[in-house]
């Protein structure tokens, strides 16, 4: 809402302001949606899913639609390994969550923001949450670093964006410092979330690169780290 309230109305142009929302809307909207579907497909090992009790129908009817997202066929023929806490033989990629306390296929890691799994079955939509948000945040703080430049340069008072600050809600009221005071401070608020999501989207990003999970580059990491120093060179002189 603060974009539709701040940023939006600021931009000169009726074409720009729909063009810019839309793409933000659209944005916005795929990241939720994504996120709602991530956290609502069950992404148990297909062998910890069939030995279960039948689940509840669910009620709601976005919820059922997602059902037909968690089949996943079973591991025949496939390596496998039993899980003692599920007490049936899973994908050698799955891994027990202590938080859900169930085995995931392809486990990455466990979401503690959509209170979910991340594993095979989900992982793309995780994937789409993260590239959306990133798009989103960034296009807040491209139009809240425009708008900082059209308002803070002296030059450009006169521009079309100085002249619709003077006439937003804040600006009638308080002056175009006002809407420049605001803006600021809304963009020292995004940096550093645009910067994390950035950060998030290029590291997902590796590990689609490599075939690797979230899980395996850890242990990777933990193996690196916990690898003998090699022996002293030493130098034989004649």
């Amino acid at each position: 809402l603060d974009f539709y309230w701040l940023l939006l109305p600021l931009l000169p142009g009726d074409a720009t302001r729909w063009a810019v929302g839309t793409v933000y809307t659209a944005a916005a909207a795929t990241a939720f949606f994504c996120a709602w579907i991530t956290a609502a497909v069950d992404p148990r090992d297909p062998s910890v899913a069939a030995a279960a009790p039948p689940p509840l129908p669910a009620t709601n009817r976005l919820a059922r639609c997602c059902e037909p997202l968690a089949l996943w066929p079973s591991p025949i023929g496939e390596d496998t390994c039993r899980c003692y806490l599920c007490q049936v033989h899973v994908f050698a990629s799955s891994k027990h969550c202590r938080f859900c306390d169930k085995c995931v296929l392809r486990f990455d890691h466990h979401c503690k923001w959509l209170n979910t799994c991340v594993g095979a079955k989900n992982y793309g939509y995780f994937l789409a949450v993260i590239a959306s948000t990133c798009v989103f945040t960034t296009i807040q703080l491209a139009l809240s670093i425009y708008v900082v430049v059209e308002l803070a340069v002296p030059d450009r008072r006169r521009s079309a964006v100085a002249a619709r600050a003077r006439r937003h809600a804040v600006g009638r009221e308080r002056g175009v410092d006002a809407v420049l005071t605001l803006v600021c401070a809304y963009a020292a608020l995004l940096v550093p979330l645009v910067v994390l999501i950035g950060q998030l989207a290029l590291f997902h990003a590796m590990l689609v690169r490599r075939g690797l999970t979230t899980y395996e580059y850890i242990l990777g990491e933990q193996r690196v780290d916990e690898r003998p120093p090699a022996p002293p060179k030493t130098i034989c002189e004649p």
